[in-house]
């Protein structure tokens, strides 16, 4: 089974812990948590230049510092970061946040849920559907789309 790594970026470090509990219980997941969005961004340029990008990005939208839209358009202005499919998992269900979200390149939109089986159940769902979505949109981008047709490939809503 090939390992899904994922990238988690959440000011909360109670909710990172969750999360980080949450995936240890299924099998081929390699998670790492940030809680300084700047730093994040830094480690995954670090790690796209090295040829190692995540599987997934996990995003809190309602960070200190720099918020979830200033790394959504961060990730978006970069040939290979944006290639990575990044879920907003964020305690809102603003509608309006959730078409922000989505038009900046978010593949999905969910509101984090208040009991620890329900975080469970909803990472495991974001698994299975980026594990679906994941070879089709590499793909695309394989066969030579150019940077902005690249970056919507990856990020299909």
């Amino acid at each position: 089974m090939k390992t899904m790594s994922i990238f988690h970026i959440d000011d909360n470090a109670g909710d990172l812990t969750l999360a980080q509990e949450a995936f240890a219980s299924q099998a081929g997941i390699s998670y790492h948590g940030s809680r300084e969005p700047i730093a994040a961004i830094g480690k995954l340029g670090m790690d796209s230049a090295a040829g190692r990008l995540p599987s997934l990005i996990l995003l809190d939208l309602n960070l200190s510092g720099m918020d979830g839209y200033d790394v959504l358009k961060l990730l978006a202005a970069n040939r290979e970061l944006s290639r990575i499919p990044v879920v907003v998992l964020t305690s809102s269900d603003d509608e309006r946040e959730r078409e922000t979200c989505l038009k900046l390149g978010a593949v999905s939109f969910m509101t984090k849920p208040n009991t620890f089986d329900g975080l469970c159940a909803t990472l495991a769902a974001v698994v299975t559907d980026i594990s679906r979505r994941r070879p089709a949109a590499m793909r695309k981008v394989a066969a030579g789309d150019d940077a902005s047709t690249a970056a919507a490939s990856g990020r299909v809503a």
